[in-house]
């Protein structure tokens, strides 16, 4: 009586890793690849990177390996992990991302950390916050989660944009008030205590220094502002928040580390006092914060 034997490979956890590790090293820095193969080890086994260790001998059954060689395989066509599970980390959230919203970035969380601390510290509260270009919803519902009694307003041009948001919101379980407008062109009468904005402020000129995994797949008019214009958005929202902003109100705007000046200046011509311009962990010129008169 013959047996047929049917091979089939037999992989660790240790051996998942050491595969995307030596895979992705062609395109990633060591400290991202590591991060990428936590996140996908998150999505496919719910591992915390502790667990890599713990259980690096663990033999994967069928259905994982295969799920590992998708995400490896969408890795390899420089698609950005983010987009390849659907979802990204956000100030403790995990919020749906995919091509028509930008990927939420960690000098973002840092501008929404400061501006929580911010509203921690205030003798009166904000009741009202109006975020403009809202992409994902990443700054509206983070707000909105850590200051529930306040009403959060978001606008963005992109209807697309505005579902994804629209579904994090009821992901989170977070009542906020989207609508589709054009950031340039503000019809709104309202009057919020705060206004933070991350608009476009990557200059086309800047494009070529950029990584394909950014130019390729996130979408270009969330991103990018024409050079000869660079202020546009700056200045539309600048000049809408000195009339409807209430009197002391703040403005946040994430910024190109190359514009801080030119930002100051504009919105000091505007009438706007303590500009203050604030770094990123990586001490690039990246936040900016003015209010308007008492």
């Amino acid at each position: 009586m013959h047996h047929f034997f049917q091979l089939c490979i037999v992989e660790t956890v240790a051996d998942v890793y050491s595969r995307f590790k030596a895979q992705l090293s062609k395109s990633y820095e060591p400290n991202e690849n590591e991060q990428i193969i936590i996140l996908a080890f998150q999505e496919v086994m719910n591992y915390r990177r502790i667990d890599l260790s713990l259980n690096k001998d663990e033999k994967l059954e069928e259905n994982q390996i295969k799920s590992f060689d998708k995400i490896l395989t969408a890795l390899n066509t420089g698609k950005p992990i983010q987009y390849v599970l659907g979802n990204a980390w956000f100030y403790g959230m995990n919020i749906m991302v995919n091509k028509h919203v930008l990927i939420p970035r960690r000098e973002t969380e840092e501008l929404v950390d400061w501006i929580v601390k911010d509203i921690e510290a205030a003798i009166i509260k904000p009741r009202k916050i109006l975020d403009v270009c809202t992409g994902s919803g990443c700054i509206a519902l983070a707000l909105k989660k850590a200051f529930p009694e306040v009403e959060v307003i978001a606008i963005d041009i992109s209807d697309k944009a505005l579902e994804v948001a629209r579904y994090n919101a009821i992901k989170e379980n977070l009542e906020i008030k989207f609508m589709q407008m054009d950031a340039l062109d503000i019809i709104l009468d309202i009057h919020p205590d705060i206004i933070v904005r991350n608009p476009p402020y990557v200059m086309f000129s800047e494009k070529a220094k950029m990584h394909q995994r950014v130019t390729e797949y996130e979408p270009s008019s969330a991103l990018f502002v024409s050079d000869n214009d660079s202020l546009i958005f700056y200045e539309k929202i600048a000049e809408w928040g000195s009339k409807f902003l209430i009197r002391g109100g703040n403005l946040y705007f994430e910024i190109n580390e190359t514009m801080g000046i030119e930002i100051s200046e504009l919105l000091k011509r505007l009438g706007y006092l303590e500009p203050i311009l604030k770094k990123d962990l990586q001490e690039k010129d990246r936040m900016f914060r003015a209010r308007t008169k008492l």
